[in-house]
């Protein structure tokens, strides 16, 4: 799915993934919490990064009428609590709309740049 969201940004892009809302307080209650409130990152070529919301409970999942903008680096936070978080694929949104914790799917675009959940968290977060 995220290879509709890039082709319907428009935009040059190097990588991107959907990534689940997970704030545990909020989606232990209700599981489809953290899939209506799902992102989809891209990474454009020039390195900026496009996100939109992508809700993955609606039958028709298309991202036709997706919005999306610029968001800076800055706004992304690491998310380390307990050992779950331990695996590379979580990390927070600092403020806005977005705001929250998230988890990187597997749908996402591998390359040699980003090979793996880990490599855009590294990436979001200005790590090496």
């Amino acid at each position: 799915m995220i290879e509709r969201f890039i082709e319907k940004s428009g935009a040059a892009c190097i990588g991107g993934f959907i990534a689940y809302y997970n704030d545990m307080s909020l989606y232990a209650p209700d599981p489809a919490v953290m899939l209506s409130r799902a992102v989809a990152i891209l990474v454009r070529a020039d390195r900026r990064l496009l996100i939109c919301p992508a809700d993955l409970t609606l039958e028709d999942r298309a991202p036709e009428h997706a919005v999306f903008r610029s968001i800076e680096r800055d706004q992304f936070a690491k998310r380390s609590t307990g050992a779950l978080f331990a695996q590379g694929r979580y990390f927070s949104i600092r403020s806005g709309d977005l705001a929250g914790s998230y988890q990187i799917s597997d749908d996402l675009i591998r390359s040699e740049a980003f090979p793996n959940p880990r490599a855009y968290r590294q990436f979001l977060l200005g790590q090496k």
